[in-house]
């Protein structure tokens, strides 16, 4: 299993605590402000994990 994140998050601070938090803990990390970034970025590569803003 790899151990690849992604993290959609519009709120700066929080996304920033999320990838701080994982990649300490050794998770690639992958974060991004909107949802059209992120569906790009997984139309090229999923990740393993996606942790997404319920809002977005």
């Amino acid at each position: 299993m790899g151990r690849r994140i992604a993290i959609v998050e519009d709120e700066a601070a929080i996304r920033a605590n999320y990838a701080d938090a994982f990649t300490r803990q050794g998770y690639e990390v992958a974060a991004y402000a909107d949802r059209p970034s992120a569906l790009a970025a997984f139309a090229r590569r999923l990740p393993e994990l996606a942790i997404i803003d319920i809002g977005l």
